[in-house]
């Protein structure tokens, strides 16, 4: 019960903060109008995720927004706020969408409100014959970007060409420099969170629900973490009290993303007790190891720089916008598991000889030619340095970043090799 009733504060604080900014103008939306009624909702669906569903939409009254006219289609994003944890997800969304209203890499939010929708008839035990109370139903007004994110392009059309693959990987590492300028790391960056924006340009990065926020910048208490953060390794904490306060720094300690984009020290914190809202699962055992071992395991709390993950997972997409597919799909390399992965288990071991082997044997799909589809040498090792297990020991954001451009920019393999000389070697 108790439980249960800090949901609903929650939510009824949340409520309130929405409806208070509807009030005084969106204070904190620069270069946004909130209006009412201003849009017609489509049938057609767009996405649909663990806490909302995206539907197409028109807008059927003038907008004060730069380019906007009657008629001009949005998109949709419906949270139903009496789901667990979703007041939380949309305030981490929210909050990011506003702070990054000048970033054209990111999707653009136009408009923000709550409306109550009908829950269907009175249940037949009800002794007063009243309806249920309305749900309420949070809606975020977006940008509305192509059709199709980059899994989709990819699933239907393969692997991007390699000089496309490079510019798009430099284009997000940009926008993910900005992020983390601005004390804001994204951590769930996938394929399904890319779209082009609809003048076939930009590449717009979406969903925020499991952003990091952290510093006075958004609110929050500062932090001193230089001591942990420049070590870029994973922390074990001995106990919650070692933790730094919530959102003061990068560091975090709840499981985000997706599994087949997460960094092992992200991964690491699936062993936490409990999950800060917005994760996507809940913590679970260890995949192998003694009852001992697991109490053990289970009394320490890791974190992590959420600035290092989204790096990370920067590496996997670079690696799916050139081959197709993921370098690995679960975090196990143990071979009695069933989760076991055994292209995981070599990037741990550092065999690379005989990934490339195994990933050479792969034939490209949808008649892409074999030497577009190969990777060279100077990308083959971008990838082994920026997939080592130790976080210390792989490159920067802005040294992946200079690394892939350089591949772009060399003609030959000696070019690159000379262009990519940096201190993660």
């Amino acid at each position: 019960m108790a439980r249960a009733a800090s949901g609903i504060v929650r939510r009824a604080w949340f409520v309130q903060q929405v409806n208070d900014s509807t009030v005084a103008g969106a204070e904190g939306f620069p270069n946004h109008t909130l209006v009412l009624n201003n849009y017609k909702r489509q049938p057609e669906v767009l996405g649909t995720g663990t806490f909302s569903t995206v539907f197409a939409a028109r807008v059927i009254s003038k907008v004060n927004i730069p380019g906007a006219d009657n008629g001009m289609p949005v998109a949709v994003k419906e949270m139903p706020l009496s789901r667990r944890g979703t007041a939380d997800v949309a305030d981490i969304e929210i909050k990011a969408l506003a702070a990054c209203a000048s970033q054209r890499g990111v999707i653009n939010l136009f408009y923000v409100d709550i409306i109550e929708q009908a829950q269907g008839q009175a249940s037949p035990g009800d002794e007063q014959g009243d309806p249920p109370a309305p749900e309420q139903i949070l809606r975020l007004v977006l940008e509305l970007c192509h059709s199709d994110d980059l899994y989709c392009t990819i699933q239907r059309h393969g692997p991007l060409e390699p000089a496309v693959a490079r510019q798009r990987t430099v284009e997000l590492a940009d926008t993910i420099q900005w992020l983390h300028d601005n004390n804001i790391a994204h951590l769930d960056i996938k394929l399904e969170n890319l779209a082009m924006a609809r003048d076939n340009k930009t590449l717009k990065l979406l969903d925020f629900g499991h952003a990091l926020l952290w510093g006075s910048r958004h609110g929050y208490a500062d932090f001193d973490s230089s001591n942990w953060a420049n070590s870029l390794a994973p922390t074990t904490l001995d106990c919650a009290d070692q933790a730094p306060p919530p959102n003061s720094s990068p560091l975090c300690m709840r499981l985000s993303g997706t599994e087949r984009y997460r960094a092992p020290e992200v991964q690491m914190t699936e062993h936490n007790h409990g999950c800060d809202p917005g994760s996507d699962s809940a913590p679970s055992a260890p995949h192998s190891g003694s009852k001992s071992n697991q109490e053990s395991t289970q009394a320490r709390r890791y974190c992590y720089d959420a600035r290092v993950a989204d790096t990370w997972s920067l590496a996997v997409l670079f690696f799916e916008l050139r081959r197709g597919y993921p370098p690995y799909e679960r975090h196990c390399t143990s071979k009695s598991d069933p989760r076991f992965d055994a292209y995981f288990c070599a990037m741990a071991g550092n065999q690379w000889a005989r990934i490339w082997r195994n990933h050479d044997k792969i034939k490209p799909r949808n008649s892409i030619p074999q030497a577009q589809y190969t990777l060279t040498s100077s990308e083959k090792r971008v990838f082994e340095q920026s997939f080592r297990m130790e976080a210390h020991r792989r490159p920067t954001l802005h040294e992946f970043r200079t690394k892939v451009a350089a591949l772009d920019a060399a003609t030959s393999d000696a070019e690159t090799d000379r262009a990519m000389q940096a201190p993660s070697t």
